[in-house]
């Protein structure tokens, strides 16, 4: 009997201790997602038509990729409508692979079309800084850290010394790394101009001859400014 008692003393601490850590992950998600603001804009049909035209003597047989949406924070795709006249192979990462076969070419410019509909709910997301509370030190021997704070010329250069001086006199302008990577959001916003868009991904050393370029290049400025100090 007082086994049996014991056994059961030590199931109900068990099963409060149990208790108490669940309430505490969830007081912690529910202080992650009051971080993470999102706000609905509204519901969106996508439609997307993609042709294919081949030209040549012989058989004709296509592979073809697409970017196909998923959900996100952004996002929710809440119906798709893919292609009937190709086979889809799946979804590798957030592109679809389609394989078609056209045939014999029966004359010249033979056509064939890819079409895609999405409906899609789409929200602005924002960030609540004051419901941060902690901000925790890196872990500066994990892979990531690593990985995530090194060069990758020509893209991203530490060697930089245009850099290097206006990372240093924006970090001594700001309290935490917070508010480094917001300033440096906002220095580049301000003082490099948009413009090259569409010609890809270009040297940091150009970009800065240039005074700016199209989203990924003005991001790869803010990113070398923040993996100067380690970020």
């Amino acid at each position: 009997m007082r086994v049996w008692n014991l056994l059961n003393y030590g199931i109900l601490k068990a099963m409060k201790l149990a208790v108490i850590i669940a309430l505490f992950v969830l007081n912690t998600l529910r202080a992650q997602d009051s971080i993470i603001v999102r706000e609905p804009v509204g519901k969106y049909e996508l439609r997307i038509t993609s042709k294919i035209s081949y030209f040549g003597p012989g058989e004709a047989k296509v592979d073809y990729f697409a970017g196909h949406l998923l959900n996100n924070d952004y996002q929710n795709v809440i119906s798709y409508n893919g292609p009937t006249d190709f086979q889809a192979f799946g979804i590798v990462d957030t592109c679809f692979h389609y394989f078609g076969t056209f045939g014999k070419k029966t004359e010249l410019g033979k056509k064939q079309f890819i079409r895609e509909q999405y409906v899609v709910d789409v929200y602005d997301v924002s960030v609540n800084f004051e419901a941060i509370d902690s901000i925790y030190e890196y872990d500066k021997s994990g892979d990531d850290y690593q990985e995530f704070t090194r060069s990758n010329r020509p893209f991203i250069d530490l060697n930089n010394h245009m850099l290097n001086d206006l990372s240093d006199s924006l970090w001594s302008h700001s309290a935490d790394y917070l508010e480094f990577a917001r300033i440096c959001h906002d220095y580049v916003a301000q003082h490099f101009a948009y413009g090259d868009p569409l010609t890809g991904f270009h040297p940091i050393k150009k970009i800065l001859e240039n005074g700016g370029g199209d989203c990924g290049n003005l991001s790869s400025i803010w990113v070398n400014l923040l993996r100067i100090q380690g970020v």
